[in-house]
C-alpha cells in the first residue's frame, strides 16, 4: 500500500470521529428550543468558477476567507492570509514575506512560472510573459473576501488554472465609508493604506491605495511598493450595471538571492556578492470596463474589456557554479488587451438548472531587450561597476488566445446535483528576434478541457447539512512565452560555449484530475456555536510535464508526474467571539517516469499543518494565535537532500475603541531559525543554496474607520 493511501486511512478515523458526534450534539443543543438556526447555516455564495453558486453545491474544493477573518489574523500580506488555506503553501525567497512563491496541489513554479490563477473581482491579473503573481498588489484592508477554488480550473479559465483559482473580492462602491491605517515594525517597515467609498458626481465610487517601505531582514533586500485603484459605477439599476475601474501598481526592490550552506553558517541575514546588483523596478497600469444586464430566468449577460501596460527593468544573476556567475539586465514592455462575454440562463430544461456560455479573447505583446552586465568570479563581482553594458539580445513576442466555454448544472432530485462543462482554447505564439541574429518562430496549440461533477446532499436538518461530491476534469498548462522564447544565453566551458534555457519546441502539459470531498456544517448550540468540516482527496496524472532538464540545461517536456493529496479543514465559531481552526495538507507529487520514478518532486512540501485560535469581539479586546508546521521537503530529484522541518508561530493583539483600532502583531513569535526552500548547485551537488527565513518580527499599527 502506497504512502498516499496510508495517509488517507490514517485520516479517515479522525474524520469519522468528528462527523459522527455532530448530529447528537446538535440535537442535544436544540432540545427544548422552539426556534431554528437554519439561517445561520446559509452557504456562502462564490463566483470564482465564473457563475454564482453556493459552496455546498460545488463539485470542487472551495475555501472562503472573510474580511473579519482577515482583519483578526496576524497576516500582513495576502500570502500570509492564504497560508492557512488547505492545499496551499508558500515558500519565501526574501525571508520576510516580500517574495512568496505559491505551491498548490504539488505545483511549484520556482519564480519562473505560475500554476495558480489570481483574479481581482473575477478578472485575471497574472503577468503576461510568465504568469507570475505580484502578491503584494492588493492591500489586505481593501479586501471584502477571498475565494479559493482548489484543483483543475481549466474548464472555466483555461491556461494557468491547473492548480487552482484565487478570486479577491474588493470592497464595493455601494457601501459608503472608509478607513485609513498605518503599520510600523522592525527592519524599517512602514506601511499605510486608505480606502474610501461614497458618491462623486452623484455616482458610486470606490478608491483605495497602499504603500509599503521595508529594509528587509537580509542585506540587499530593500523593498518599496505602492498601489492605487478605484472604480465608478456609471449605470446602476435592477437590469443593468456599468462599472469603470482602474489599477496602478509599482514596485522597486532588491533581491538578496539564496546563500550557500557555508555562507548561511556565517550569517542568516547576509547576501552573496554575486547578487549585489540584482533588483526589480516595474510598474503596471490597467483600465477595465465591466457591464452586466438582464435579470430573472431570462438571459443574464456580462461583458468585460480590459487594457493593460506593464514595464519591467530587472537585473538578475544566475550562479552557474559555486565560484562563477552570470548577471544580465533585462528591460521589457507588455501591452495586452482582453475581453470576455458571458451569458447565463436558469430554468431552461428543468425547474432548477443553470446554463452558462461565454467567449474569452486576449492578445498581448512583449518587447524584450537583454543587456550585458557582469560575468565571472566573486572577485570580479566585487570590483564591477553598477552599470549595464552592450545589448545581449533583443526581440518581441506575441500571444493570442481565443476560447469558448460552457457550464451546465441541474438539480436532478432534491439531494443530487449534476454539473458538466468544457472549454476549448486556441493559442498562437510568435516571436521575432532582432539581435544577435534575425529570426522568426511560431507555435499554435488547441486544448479541450472538459469537466463533470456530482454533488450529493446526505443530510439536511434545521441545524446541519452535509454534502459529498465527486468530479473528473481534464486540464492543461501551456508553456509561457518566457519558457518558449526567452533570449538570454549563459556561458558554459564546453561547446557550444553558450546555452539558452528557453525552448520554442515545448508542447502544453496535460492531465486528468479526479477528486472527491465532503462539506459538513453543524450548529452545535442554540446560541449560534457552529462547526464547519471539509475533507478532499484527489489524484492528478500529468503527462508532457514542463520542467527544467538539468542534463540539457533547458526547458523540456520530460515525462509524467502524479499528484495525489489530502486537504482537510475544521473551523469552530461561537457568537461570543471565540473560535479556532485546524488545517492539514498532504501533497504526494511524484515523478511518473525516468530514473526518479516514484520520487517526490523537488521543493514540494509533503505535509503542511496549521492551527489557530482567536478570542474577542468586533469592539474591544481581541487576540489570535496561529502556528504553521511544514515538513517532508526534498531539494533534489534523487531525494537525497531533505529540508529540515520547521514550525512558525504568529500572534496578534488588538484593541478597538470607537472607530479606532490599535494592534500589535508578531511573525515567527518564538524566533525559530529555518529555511523556506533551497536547491543544490547544478555543477557541484555538494554545494546547496538556501533561502533563510526571518526571525521574530514585531509590528504595531492603528486603523481608523468612518
Amino acid at each position: 500500500m502506497g504512502r498516499f493511501w496510508r495517509a488517507v486511512l490514517r485520516l479517515l478515523p479522525i474524520g469519522v470521529a468528528v462527523l459522527v458526534p455532530l448530529p447528537a450534539m446538535a440535537r442535544q443543543a436544540g432540545a427544548g428550543q422552539a426556534d431554528t438556526t437554519a439561517h445561520r447555516l446559509e452557504a456562502l455564495v462564490v463566483t470564482a468558477e465564473r457563475s454564482a453558486q453556493t459552496v455546498e453545491r460545488s463539485t470542487q474544493a472551495i475555501t472562503v476567507v472573510s474580511r473579519v477573518e482577515l482583519l483578526a489574523s496576524p497576516a500582513r500580506t495576502l500570502a500570509d492570509a492564504l497560508q492557512f488555506v488547505p492545499g496551499l503553501a508558500f515558500l519565501d525567497f526574501d525571508g520576510s514575506g516580500g517574495d512568496p512563491q505559491v505551491v498548490m496541489r504539488g505545483f511549484y513554479g520556482g519564480g519562473e512560472a505560475e500554476y495558480v490563477m489570481l483574479l481581482v473581482d473575477g478578472r485575471p491579473i497574472n503577468a503576461f510573459g510568465s504568469g507570475r503573481i505580484a502578491w503584494d498588489m492588493i492591500p489586505l484592508t481593501t479586501i471584502e473576501r477571498i475565494e479559493i477554488v482548489r484543483g483543475a480550473g481549466s474548464a472555466a479559465w483555461g491556461d494557468s488554472a491547473i492548480g487552482g483559482v484565487i478570486n479577491i473580492i474588493t470592497r464595493s462602491a455601494v457601501r459608503p465609508g472608509g478607513f485609513a491605517s498605518i503599520t510600523a515594525g522592525e527592519n524599517g517597515l512602514l506601511e499605510g493604506s486608505v480606502e474610501f467609498a461614497g458618491r462623486w458626481l452623484d455616482r458610486p465610487i470606490a478608491l483605495f491605495g497602499g504603500m509599503s517601505d521595508y529594509d528587509g531582514f537580509r542585506s540587499h533586500a530593500e523593498r518599496t511598493t505602492g498601489t492605487i485603484g478605484g472604480s465608478m459605477v456609471f449605470g446602476e439599476s435592477d437590469t443593468r450595471v456599468l462599472k469603470l475601474s482602474t489599477l496602478h501598481d509599482w514596485r522597486d526592490f532588491d533581491t538578496p538571492g539564496p546563500v550557500s550552506g557555508t555562507e548561511l553558517a556565517g550569517s542568516r541575514s547576509g547576501s552573496s556578492p554575486f547578487y549585489r546588483f540584482d533588483r526589480n523596478r516595474d510598474h503596471l497600469h490597467r483600465v477595465q470596463l465591466d457591464s452586466r444586464w438582464g435579470t430573472g430566468s431570462a438571459a443574464r449577460w456580462s461583458a468585460v474589456l480590459m487594457g493593460e501596460y506593464a514595464h519591467d527593468d530587472r537585473i538578475r544573476t544566475v550562479v552557474l557554479a559555486p565560484a562563477f556567475a552570470d548577471t544580465k539586465n533585462r528591460v521589457t514592455g507588455v501591452s495586452r488587451v482582453s475581453g470576455s462575454v458571458q451569458a447565463e440562463w436558469t430554468g431552461l430544461a428543468a425547474a432548477e438548472d443553470e446554463l452558462m456560455v461565454g467567449v474569452d479573447l486576449s492578445a498581448g505583446q512583449l518587447t524584450s531587450t537583454w543587456y550585458e552586465f557582469v560575468t565571472g568570479s566573486i572577485d570580479e563581482y566585487t570590483a564591477a561597476a553598477s552599470s549595464r553594458g552592450a545589448i545581449h539580445a533583443r526581440g518581441s513576442g506575441r500571444r493570442m488566445n481565443a476560447a469558448v466555454f460552457f457550464g451546465y448544472g441541474v438539480q436532478v432530485s432534491s439531494p443530487i446535483r449534476l454539473t458538466v462543462g468544457s472549454r476549448v482554447d486556441w493559442l498562437r505564439d510568435t516571436f521575432d528576434a532582432e539581435e544577435p541574429a534575425a529570426s522568426s518562430t511560431d507555435a499554435t496549440h488547441i486544448a479541450v478541457s472538459p469537466r463533470a461533477g456530482l454533488n450529493l446532499r446526505y443530510l439536511a436538518t434545521d441545524r446541519q447539512n452535509g454534502h459529498v461530491y465527486l468530479s473528473v476534469a481534464r486540464l492543461f498548462k501551456a508553456p509561457t512565452p518566457e519558457q518558449l522564447f526567452d533570449q538570454r544565453r549563459f556561458p558554459v566551458p564546453f561547446p557550444p560555449f553558450e546555452i539558452g534555457f528557453a525552448n520554442d519546441a515545448l508542447d502544453p502539459q496535460y492531465g486528468t484530475n479526479v477528486e472527491a470531498g465532503i462539506y459538513h456544517r453543524a450548529s452545535l448550540a442554540g446560541d449560534g456555536t457552529s462547526a464547519d468540516l471539509s475533507f478532499t482527496v484527489y489524484n492528478l496524472d500529468l503527462r508532457d510535464e514542463l520542467d527544467f532538464d538539468i542534463e540539457t540545461l533547458r526547458y523540456q517536456n520530460i515525462g509524467k508526474s502524479r499528484h495525489r493529496g489530502i486537504e482537510a479543514g475544521l473551523d469552530l465559531a461561537s457568537p461570543i467571539g471565540v473560535g479556532g481552526f485546524a488545517r492539514y495538507t498532504y501533497q504526494a507529487a511524484t515523478h511518473g517516469s525516468g530514473d526518479h520514478d516514484g520520487n517526490q518532486l523537488k521543493a514540494i512540501p509533503r505535509n503542511v499543518l496549521s492551527a489557530g485560535v482567536r478570542a474577542g469581539s468586533e469592539s474591544g479586546f481581541s487576540t489570535s494565535v496561529s502556528a504553521t508546521r511544514l515538513w517532508g521537503v526534498h531539494l533534489d530529484d534523487a531525494n537525497t537532500l531533505a529540508l529540515p522541518a520547521w514550525t512558525r508561530w504568529d500572534a496578534r493583539v488588538s484593541w478597538q475603541f470607537g472607530r479606532i483600532t490599535t494592534f500589535v502583531q508578531a511573525t515567527n513569535l518564538f524566533d525559530a531559525e529555518f529555511n523556506t526552500t533551497g536547491y543544490p548547485d547544478a555543477s557541484d551537488p555538494g554545494t546547496v543554496y538556501y533561502y533563510p527565513a526571518a526571525g521574530r518580527l514585531l509590528h504595531v499599527g492603528i486603523r481608523h474607520a468612518w
